[in-house]
């Protein structure tokens, strides 16, 4: 296999990989909406460069999400690719607005704005759509649920058990 399909299925962390990239766009971006709801509605407009900021780290994080998601789509069953595509052009439609918030907001010269605020807001709830797509793919379908073969499994429990058992004896 190729190092880096490898490094981006997360074999070698034994977890898939996507997933867990997929909170750093969804953390950063409810910053985003959360900073700019209260500098708008408290008047706080120095919040503009922090929401810019948590805008940009999702875009950024999203960016790898979607590499680690492309990895994992190669390794899926015909059937599932068709809501794995979607769920790949609902969530980089997301990302792409929310890179036009971001340039909105570069330039506003960071400035908090509700026409910003609106762009992220329907960017968000994409972001929702995509991730109830991409959960349907895990817990409907069984997408990517094993994907070590069932020795390398037990070797793996085996060592862990081991560490667990020394843990008790030392």
């Amino acid at each position: 296999m190729h190092p880096l399909k490898i490094f981006l299925n997360g074999t070698w962390v034994g977890h898939p990989l996507h997933p867990m990239l997929t909170d750093i766009p969804i953390g950063a971006w409810t910053l985003t909406i959360l900073l700019d709801l209260i500098g708008l509605l408290l008047g706080f407009p120095q919040l503009g460069l922090a929401s810019s900021i948590t805008t940009c780290i999702g875009v950024a994080g999203a960016l790898a999400a979607v590499a680690a998601g492309l990895a994992d789509w190669m390794d899926i069953d015909p059937s599932e690719k068709a809501i794995g595509t979607f769920h790949a052009a609902v969530n980089v439609s997301a990302t792409i607005l929310f890179l036009i918030s971001f340039l909105m907001r570069w330039g506003r010269h960071w400035q908090l704005g509700w026409a910003t605020f609106v762009v992220a807001l329907a960017e968000y709830l994409l972001v929702a759509i995509g991730g109830y797509l991409g959960g349907a793919l895990v817990f409907y379908k069984g997408v990517m649920i094993i994907r070590m073969p069932t020795e390398l499994v037990q070797m793996t429990l085996r060592r862990l058990w081991q560490r667990v058992n020394w843990r008790k004896v030392n």
